[in-house]
């Protein structure tokens, strides 16, 4: 990422960073942030997170650049305004590292975990007002469906969101061990063991608590306009509802946005540089040639056989 003199924005400070060291092998590194205070000879790194405890664990880990760092505790939506009371007007480069961070689904007690029993919860800025608990006991029917089918990609919702509201009926659903339990109940054996049955609907009731892909378009949108030119933004992302909304606010940005899916470029790290559409376009076509190629070989070869 760009920026080792003048500043630059990070969106979260827990997670780790990983970079390939052979083909197809990941292997763990030493953390994003710290790695880019190390580089980092001149100018500032601003963190910002709406999560305290992160940032107070991130203070303790990088007391030593102290010198070089901002700790804002704030929405990433509002960097626009972060930066604008900060006195900048422009940055090198922008990281945003998406989701729930290993930090919060090891802290047992925040409820994001479903592999820990604690109270439903799942706030990531623990001043907000709701909580899953709200969602899952108050909620009407028709809107527990709809965000356990859009945000979760469940396609037991409508199953799950029944049983949620007949257990509720009976008794309020407190802890996360409860709402396992009823999602359990709720999907046939065979899916069980695909996969484990609460995953998906803790994914999409965590998205509809902290509002994160409702808040991500303003974000980026905010993030392009406040990086200067040959700037950087980089955006880390672990689902498909998160990686949908970042490629079309590229796509349709001055941003040149290149997207390593496929086996034929062999890589899978999202990258975007601030460039002429034209040179995009003939990216994207000469991307579209080689994947074209692979797939007719690859049929020839079926044939053969």
């Amino acid at each position: 990422v760009a920026g080792v003199t003048g500043y630059q924005v990070t969106f979260s400070t827990t997670k780790k960073f990983t970079k390939k060291n052979t083909k197809n092998r990941l292997v763990k590194k030493p953390k994003a942030t710290k790695y880019t205070l190390k580089k980092l000879k001149s100018g500032k790194l601003i963190c910002i997170d709406r999560d305290m405890d992160a940032i107070e664990a991130a203070k303790k880990r990088l007391a030593e650049y102290s010198d070089r760092i901002i700790f804002v505790n704030d929405n990433f939506k509002n960097v626009r305004y972060i930066l604008d009371d900060l006195g900048i007007d422009g940055v090198d480069g922008i990281t945003a590292d998406l989701g729930v961070s290993s930090y919060q689904l090891d802290e047992a007690s925040r409820g994001f975990s479903y592999m820990h029993d604690a109270p439903l919860d799942m706030r990531m800025d623990k001043s907000a007002d709701l909580s899953a608990y709200e969602v899952i006991n108050e909620y009407p029917y028709e809107k527990l469906v709809s965000i356990i089918r859009d945000y979760g990609e469940e396609k037991y919702a409508k199953e799950i969101a029944r049983n949620i509201e007949r257990v509720r009926n009976e008794k309020s659903i407190e802890t996360t061990f409860e709402l396992v339990d009823v999602i359990s109940d709720a999907v046939p054996f065979k899916y069980k063991r695909e996969t484990h049955p609460a995953r998906r609907t803790f994914q999409a009731i965590r998205i509809e608590v902290n509002k994160e892909l409702s808040v991500l378009p303003k974000a980026l949108n905010d993030a392009i306009d406040m990086v200067d030119v040959d700037g950087v933004i980089s955006v880390i992302t672990f689902h498909s509802l998160e990686d949908k909304i970042c490629k079309n606010i590229f796509n349709f940005s001055n941003f040149y946005s290149i997207v390593y899916r496929s086996n034929v470029c062999n890589n899978r790290n999202n990258k975007c540089f601030k460039t002429k559409t034209s040179e995009y376009t003939k990216f994207i076509s000469k991307c579209r040639k080689r994947i074209f190629e692979q797939r007719r070989r690859n049929t020839i070869i079926r044939r053969n056989r």
